[in-house]
């Protein structure tokens, strides 16, 4: 689906003259990069989930929900998205290499490593261009923390049938990120 949709937008984007034509060019090769990005991501997963030591990492993110908290926050801050990281979450995930839970941990690390990423790039700027990265650092990272507590908290009453774990990690990623509206 990925060469199709980039072969129709790029024709789209670069033969027509039509603004409204452009922009759905430029829509179409969007979601053939985030395709070929998903791709990019579950292969670069393979060689980490093949690993002897991430069931052993499993066990312990499931025991200790504030170094898997961590963790996850380093991987979002280290790769600038909380996307990426939490497609790579939502992979180990579904093959199976972490469990939900661990995975749990990692996806509300990873918002907030990524609210920490504009008060990292911000740092050089006067103090009120700073405000607004602070601003989403309040909202999304202090309330990853608190999210973190609630969920360790109430973890193994948490009824997730009906839905795969894939699913009920990106349930959790949007039900934070709108509860923060």
């Amino acid at each position: 689906l990925a060469p199709l949709l980039m072969f129709a937008g790029g024709t789209m984007f670069l033969r027509s003259n039509v603004r409204k034509t452009k922009q759905i060019g430029r829509v179409l090769l969007g979601v053939a990069l985030v395709l070929v990005s998903l791709q990019l991501i579950r292969t670069a997963v393979a060689p980490i989930a093949a690993s002897d030591a991430l069931p052993l990492l499993s066990e312990i993110f499931e025991k200790d929900a504030v170094t898997a908290f961590l963790i996850g926050g380093g991987l979002a801050f280290a790769m600038h998205s909380s996307l990426a990281t939490i497609l790579m979450i939502l992979t180990l995930v579904s093959t199976g290499f972490i469990s939900l839970e661990a995975g749990v941990f990692l996806v509300l690390g990873a918002n907030f490593g990524s609210a920490l990423v504009p008060v990292w790039l911000c740092r050089a700027m006067n103090s009120l261009s700073r405000r607004l990265a602070w601003g989403n650092f309040v909202f999304r990272g202090v309330g990853s923390v608190i999210y973190l507590f609630v969920m360790q908290n109430i973890m193994q009453s948490v009824d997730v049938s009906g839905m795969s774990e894939t699913q009920a990690l990106v349930a959790l990623h949007v039900i934070f990120n709108t509860s923060l509206i």
